[in-house]
């Protein structure tokens, strides 16, 4: 080891294997957060408990470490997910000389219990996307001068609306005073959230794949999304008719009224969780023109605002349960295999590099045939 590298602080080494992950590895930015976490944590047991420092790592202070994690309460998934963080670590240690070989290899963390993912209904799913009603278009002079402030705009619920697939609500036919103005920015917002929705159940992507799309993205000709997953591998993605047209009605409505905020409010960029300012995510957050979908002051919308509205939208629906981004993945992928998709079409459709990853909707599909049965049946 040099002598440079011999007078590395935690801090260093941590951010030189975060840029790697990130610059070199395409890691995704919740992928890169969870690593430097992780690489920390163990750095720091090495220098507290262990006494050693980083380039004396063996894999009994890798035991150590992953015993110490087990004291304090973390489950079988949390100290798999630890125990190959730490072998990504170590594998990058050995490989840039900042210790003389890989002793990742032998850390094993306890066997994971079969875990089957929650998913939404056929109904409960229909109830989401269905739920959004985006206001009608505004007047011409319900629309902000250019440099309004549109986040100050607080006016009235519209007098009618039109759902997200297009179907006008019901309307009364007595006589009613003219509606109100009409918020520009609420409906921007609310034609993003119904594209948004649609795109996940449609397409089945990460939330990170989504929030990283770019405009082009998405060819409307072809019905087909090319998004970027794990290992920064790309892969091409049948989108459905519904969220053709709600991603058509965001890209040409409601898109420019919130890419307007850019300009009134200086090019505020909304970065994607934590991202260093050196990550590529952040790199991205700068260059809010190129996002696909953008947060109400311009920038590109983020992981945790989508994870948000996933789960806002879900409570009006009436789903009585915690609903993520990643549940409409796992309902995307159990919903095309009980509708009789084959599992290589569904690997792909998902991006998995391993069959046996896809192989868990199998499972889900036959559990809740199960609990179909046993609740129906009358001799089950």
């Amino acid at each position: 080891m040099s002598t440079e590298r011999a007078t590395e602080t935690d801090e260093q080494i941590v951010n030189a294997f975060a840029a790697h992950l990130d610059l070199e590895r395409g890691r995704s930015e919740h992928t890169v957060r969870a690593y430097r976490r992780e690489a920390a944590a163990l750095l720091a047991h090495l220098r507290e408990v262990e006494r050693i420092a980083a380039a004396e790592l063996d894999v009994t202070a890798l035991r150590s470490w992953l015993g110490a994690r087990a004291e304090t309460g973390a489950g079988a998934s949390t100290l798999a997910r630890s125990a190959a963080a730490a072998r990504t670590f170590t594998t990058w240690l050995a490989a840039t000389g900042r210790i003389p070989h890989d002793v990742g290899g032998r850390l094993r963390a306890p066997r994971r219990g079969r875990h089957l993912p929650a998913v939404l209904t056929d109904e409960q799913a229909g109830a989401l996307l269905d739920g959004i009603v985006t206001e009608p278009a505004p007047r011409r002079s319900d629309v902000p001068a250019p440099g309004a402030d549109a986040d100050s705009m607080v006016l009235a619920p519209a007098q009618s609306g039109t759902p997200m697939h297009g179907i006008p609500s019901t309307q009364s036919d007595a006589p009613t005073e003219d509606p109100a103005p009409v918020d520009p920015v609420q409906r921007a917002v609310q034609l993003r959230d119904a594209a948004v929705l649609e795109l996940l159940y449609s397409s089945g992507l990460r939330v990170s794949e989504l929030v990283a799309l770019d405009l082009g993205g998405i060819d409307m000709a072809q019905g087909t999304v090319r998004v970027r997953g794990k290992g920064d591998k790309e892969r091409i993605v049948p989108v459905g008719v519904p969220a053709l047209e709600a991603l058509r009605r965001w890209e040409t409505e409601g898109r420019p009224v919130l890419a307007g905020a850019t300009a009134a409010g200086g090019g505020t960029a909304q970065a994607s969780g934590n991202g260093r300012a050196g990550t590529s995510a952040a790199r991205r957050a700068k260059a809010p023109g190129r996002a696909l979908f953008l947060g109400v002051r311009g920038g590109r919308l983020g992981d945790r605002a989508v994870r948000t509205l996933v789960d806002r939208y879900a409570a009006r629906a009436g789903i009585a349960r915690h609903v993520t981004p990643h549940t409409l993945r796992h309902s995307a992928a159990t919903h095309l295999v009980e509708g009789g998709a084959d599992l290589r079409s569904v690997q792909d459709f998902l991006g998995h590099s391993s069959l046996a990853t896809t192989q868990i909707y199998t499972h889900v599909s036959a559990e809740r045939l199960r609990s179909t049965v046993e609740q129906a049946h009358p001799r089950a």
